[in-house]
């Protein structure tokens, strides 16, 4: 995945994208793994393994990646500065171990991306016993 994270940075700081980092990553993302489609949820652009989401794009600014994680990973995620729990309604909405990841840790994007697809390839073969 480091090359994934190369490719998003050149695309950007070369001008060639008018599109964010988080915007170039959440398009690459959705030909990286097998099996994923892009769709929107409650109008927001989300990658899916079947009918469940596991990334968010956030629709407000298009810099930030939302993830699902295991709730130890959704932990040491929220040590990092510029996370935060994912908040959907601004009120009292906060999505358990969904976590906002902001554009100055954009180098752990591919990193939560993988753990939060493989979340989601487990529960969907848990799922399917």
């Amino acid at each position: 995945m480091p090359d994934l994270l190369r490719a998003t940075n050149d695309l950007y700081l070369s001008g060639v994208s008018q599109m964010t980092p988080a915007e170039i990553m959440f398009e690459k993302l959705a030909h990286q793994f097998d099996g994923v489609s892009a769709l929107r949820m409650f109008g927001w652009p989300c990658l899916c393994l079947g009918r469940k989401p596991f990334v968010f794009l956030d629709k407000d600014t298009g810099e930030r990646l939302i993830f699902r994680l295991y709730p130890e990973e959704a932990q040491q995620a929220l040590q990092l500065t510029d996370t935060e729990v994912f908040n959907p309604g601004g009120k009292s909405k906060r999505m358990k171990n969904w976590i906002v990841v902001g554009q100055s840790q954009r180098k752990q994007w591919p990193s939560f991306a993988e753990k939060s697809y493989q979340l989601m390839l487990h529960e969907t073969r848990k799922a399917t016993r």
